[in-house]
C-alpha cells in the first residue's frame, strides 16, 4: 500500500487528493521526487491534525518539516507547471514558435 497500514481510509483519501492535486500541479519526474511528495502528503495529514487538535507547538514543529520538505524536493512557484508554460526556456521552444507563427526574420550582412 502507498501510504502504510497505519492510516484510517479517511487520511488515505485525504493524503491521496493532495498527492494528486501536486501531481497536476508540478513537474514531478523521478523516484526520489514522488518519494519526497509522499512525505509531504503525510506531514501535511500531520500538521492539519495538530492544528485541530490544538497543539500548536507541535504544529509549528510540523510545518516546518513540510517547508523544508517543499524547498528540498524543489516543489517552488518556479517548477510550477501553470506558470512552466508561460515563458520559453530553450531554444527549441523558441525556434517552434517561431515557425508555428510563420516569422523567421532574416539578417543579412555584408562582413564574414
Amino acid at each position: 500500500m502507498k501510504w502504510g497500514s497505519s492510516y484510517r481510509p479517511s487520511e488515505w483519501v485525504r493524503m491521496e487528493q493532495l498527492y494528486n492535486d501536486m501531481l497536476e500541479s508540478y513537474d514531478i519526474q523521478g523516484a526520489g521526487h514522488k518519494d519526497t511528495l509522499k512525505l509531504i502528503c503525510k506531514t501535511s495529514l500531520k500538521a492539519n491534525q495538530l492544528i485541530d487538535s490544538g497543539d500548536i507547538e507541535g504544529y509549528q514543529k510540523m510545518s516546518k518539516v513540510y517547508d523544508q520538505l517543499m524547498k528540498s524536493g524543489k516543489f517552488t512557484a518556479a517548477q510550477n507547471k501553470a506558470e512552466s508554460g508561460e515563458f520559453v526556456d530553450s531554444v527549441g521552444e523558441l525556434v517552434a514558435e517561431c515557425e508555428k507563427h510563420g516569422f523567421i526574420p532574416r539578417y543579412y550582412t555584408d562582413g564574414p
